[in-house]
């Protein structure tokens, strides 16, 4: 079994191609939802609580984002718990020839050793912050997250493919069935 990573900035696209692979019939693991299940380990809340005085995501968001050491004690907290719940998942994955991991922190968390390939899917950032407006994200928070994250065109760089999702749904798809094609003809 190939594990894959599919990365890029918020707001790239990484959900879209996710999508299109689960339509396909392959196993895509989030982990953004590996992370929000971590919220309910009775120990990671109760550190949780210690570090932000709240569970309440926006304002643990605005805090991180406003005091990188409280982003690094974060990080330090559910980064090797996300870890570890995802190898425990790919381990109970039979029968697949190319399993995909939507990681938006691969580079900036240092797990793209974890994969055999990286997919970095990316838009420019005027479309990007876009995007993030549109589903309810106030522009001055995504703007905050973008500083956050290793720039698009890094991410390109250390990727061994790229998607451009900066033109349409079909455009987008007929990429991934290039990269599908790559992955399996290896």
């Amino acid at each position: 079994m190939k594990k894959i990573a599919l990365t890029g900035g918020i707001g790239s696209g990484k959900s879209l191609v996710g999508g299109m692979l689960r339509a396909k019939g392959f196993v895509v693991i989030d982990m953004d939802s590996i992370v929000s299940s971590l919220y309910e380990d009775e120990a990671v809340r109760k550190r949780v609580i210690e570090l932000f005085g709240s569970l309440d995501r926006g304002e643990i968001a605005s805090q991180v984002f406003a005091q990188p050491g409280k982003k690094e004690a974060l990080e330090q907290l559910l980064h090797p718990r996300a870890l570890t719940e995802l190898r425990k998942r790919l381990l109970g994955i039979k029968s697949q020839e190319l399993v995909f991991v939507e990681v938006p922190l691969l580079f900036e968390a240092g797990l793209e050793r974890e994969f055999d390939a990286v997919v970095s899917i990316f838009a420019p950032r005027e479309k990007r912050l876009e995007r993030l407006v549109r589903r309810g994200m106030p522009r001055k928070d995504a703007l905050k997250r973008m500083h956050f994250q290793l720039p698009e065109r890094e991410k390109v760089k250390k990727a061994d493919f790229a998607i451009d999702n900066r033109g349409s749904v079909e455009e987008t798809a007929r990429q991934v069935e290039l990269v599908l094609k790559k992955l399996t003809d290896e």
